[in-house]
Parts: structure tokens; C-alpha cells; sequence
């Protein structure tokens, strides 16, 4: 048996997964193994993969029928790992080369079910996207935090992330093994974890970082988003939502429902966000009939005021406010402009 698994989940990554692979097969700890699942990609990412398994046989490949999703391809992952504690990476990120060992070692001193790890941020661009790198780093930076015996799901500062963690193996299992078989690849970190601490017995956090997450180079980092995709998002926030919540009707487990529902996340305000950052201003309305779509239109219109209201008194309390308005409109990162050009003339069609 081997003391670590590693997951991989492999889509379209030509550019990154060699990387990926390389800082697993160098690890300090080499009784491990690596599985990779390729869920249908269209690029090279399958062939460096062969390659990569026949000079490497702790690198074991395995392959979706269909394009199923993250999910999906990590659920196939955890159901034939065969070591003693699993592990997560996203094949654009990569591990410190004792990652595997110090962790190991950690969680088997430690008798936990669950590490919690520090994590890197690699931004393509500093002074870009330093702002978002910070603001990352700080929602990432785990709070070092004493063992917690029993009830886990409440532990605040758990970060619903997989690839931050070690987890015991018979807990992973057991909570994949209660996933529904759904095509998620946005959210599907915070459906397992829920299910991931609500079997565990314990819980432990350290601050030191052990993973390099590569941002901008995944789905979540893109600084665009087409209708498309918009859509599969909002619908994949709402699906998580419906399955933690049906998981824990199917355990008849109130108190921990009661607990998910305090902490559950504000999903409209986080797709209106992205509505507002990354969905081009020519598809704004029909990103618009997308939010109507999946949640309350008067709270859509009510949230989407209220941050014009905000905006426009933030804009009056500038003593240079004309120049403030142009180079907000102009700027990459904060894309407000969107909103002050069309929202107005789209609320007053719809009666707003």
C-alpha cells in the first residue's frame, strides 16, 4: 500500500501538466502514486500522460467515457487509489518536492483525518494582479487551529478547497462514495468538502505552505467568461447548494443541515460579480436574463442598484471624480464601467 495517493483530475492542460507531474514524481517521499484521470481531453494532455506512466510506474492513468466534469474525474480517482491518505492537485498547480513527505508525516504524528496546508499564490503578472493575489492569499492562509474531535463541519476557517489537504483515505472514500454522479467543475470543492467533514473526526491546520496554485492558468482564474460558461456556472452554484443540502436529507442530519445552511454562501452576489468582471459588456443582457434565470429578479435588480447607489456615492465623494470615472471605465481589474453604461437603460426597460 502506498502511503500517499495523489488525484489528478486532467482536462485540455497540455501547457502545464508535465510541470505538474514532475513536481509529484520528484517528491522526497517516493512511495506514492499518481493518478491521473483525463476526462476526455483534445489536446496532448492524454499522450504526455502515457508517456510520462511508461517511464513511471507509480503514475497510473485512467479515462472518462464521456466528458464528465471535475467531480466525476476526481470521484474515479479516489475509488481506485489504493494509499493510506489522498491527496489533490489541479494538473495546472504543482507541489513543493517534500510536500508528500512533511505532510505524512504531520498527519500520521498528528492522528488527524484532515490537514489543512498553506498555499502559494503564482501570479503570471505582479503588479497586475498583486491586489487579487493578496486578497487570495489572505482567504487562503490557513489560521493554525487545535485538533477537533467530533463534529467538524464547524470549524470556521476550513476553506472549502480539496488540494490544501491531506485527507485520510477511508474518509475520502466514504464521502465520494455518497456524491451524486453530476457533471460539476465550479463548486464541486465545497460539495465534497462538506460531505468530506461530516465524516471526519478530526481536523487540524497548519500555516506552512506545501502547494503552488498557478492562477490565471485555471477555469476559475480567467479574466473572461463567454454566455456559455456563465451559465454553466450560476447552474453549478446552485447544484452544489441542492446536493449538500439533499446529502445531509439522506442522512437525516438536521443539526449539521442547520450548520451548512448558516455558513452557506452568498451565491447571487458572487455570480453578479463575475457578471459584472468577466462577462463582456455586448453579452451583458443575456448574462443578465442568466441571473434572472437562476435566482429572484427583484433581488437581482434590488443587489444590482444597490451597488450603482454605491458606486454613484462613491463617485460624488471624489474630489476628482470625472478622472476617477474614466480610468475606472478603462481599467481591466475593476470593470464597474459595465454597469454604469448599461445597467441603467436595461433596468429602465425592464420596469426596474
Amino acid at each position: 500500500m502506498p502511503k500517499v495517493s495523489i488525484i489528478i483530475p486532467v482536462y485540455n492542460s497540455e501547457q502545464h501538466i508535465e510541470k505538474c507531474l514532475e513536481s509529484l514524481q520528484k517528491q522526497t517521499l517516493k512511495d506514492i502514486e499518481i493518478i491521473c484521470v483525463d476526462d476526455r481531453s483534445t489536446d496532448r494532455s492524454y499522450n504526455i500522460l502515457k508517456k510520462t506512466a511508461e517511464e513511471d510506474d507509480r503514475v497510473r492513468i485512467f479515462s472518462n467515457e464521456e466528458n464528465k466534469g471535475t467531480l466525476c474525474s476526481r470521484k474515479k480517482g479516489v475509488e481506485n487509489a489504493t494509499g493510506e491518505f489522498i491527496m489533490f492537485a489541479d494538473n495546472d498547480d504543482w507541489y513543493d518536492i517534500d510536500a508528500c513527505e512533511q505532510l505524512y508525516k504531520k498527519i500520521k504524528n498528528e492522528k488527524v483525518d484532515i490537514l489543512m496546508y498553506g498555499v502559494r499564490i503564482i501570479v503570471p503578472d505582479e503588479k497586475k494582479y498583486s491586489a487579487e493575489a493578496a486578497t487570495l492569499k489572505k482567504l487562503l492562509s490557513p489560521i493554525p487551529e487545535e485538533t477537533r474531535n467530533g463534529n467538524c463541519l464547524d470549524i470556521g476557517n476550513r476553506i472549502n478547497l480539496l488540494w490544501n489537504k491531506i485527507f485520510i483515505a477511508n474518509v475520502c472514500k466514504k464521502a465520494y462514495a455518497n456524491t451524486k454522479d453530476v457533471r460539476l467543475t465550479y463548486a464541486e470543492d465545497t460539495y465534497v468538502c462538506w460531505l468530506m467533514h461530516y465524516f471526519a473526526g478530526s481536523f487540524m491546520a497548519i500555516k506552512k505552505e506545501y502547494y503552488n496554485y498557478n492562477y490565471k492558468a485555471g477555469i476559475t482564474g480567467k479574466d473572461t467568461m463567454n454566455i456559455k460558461t456563465f451559465d454553466y456556472f450560476c447552474q453549478c452554484l446552485i447544484n452544489e447548494k441542492k446536493y449538500v443540502k439533499l446529502f445531509f436529507d439522506e442522512q437525516s442530519a438536521l443539526e449539521e443541515k442547520e450548520i451548512y445552511s448558516a455558513r452557506d454562501p452568498e451565491r447571487m452576489g458572487y455570480c453578479i460579480s463575475v457578471w459584472r468582471d468577466k462577462v463582456d459588456l455586448k453579452d451583458s443582457p443575456e448574462g443578465y436574463d442568466i441571473l434572472i434565470k437562476y435566482f429572484d429578479k427583484k433581488e437581482v435588480i434590488n443587489e444590482i442598484h444597490g451597488r450603482l447607489c454605491r458606486y454613484e456615492e462613491l463617485k460624488q465623494k471624489s474630489k476628482r471624480k470625472e478622472e476617477n470615472l474614466r480610468k475606472i471605465k478603462k481599467s481591466n481589474s475593476f470593470r464597474i464601467g459595465r454597469i454604469v453604461t448599461w445597467l441603467p437603460r436595461k433596468i429602465k426597460k425592464i420596469g426596474g
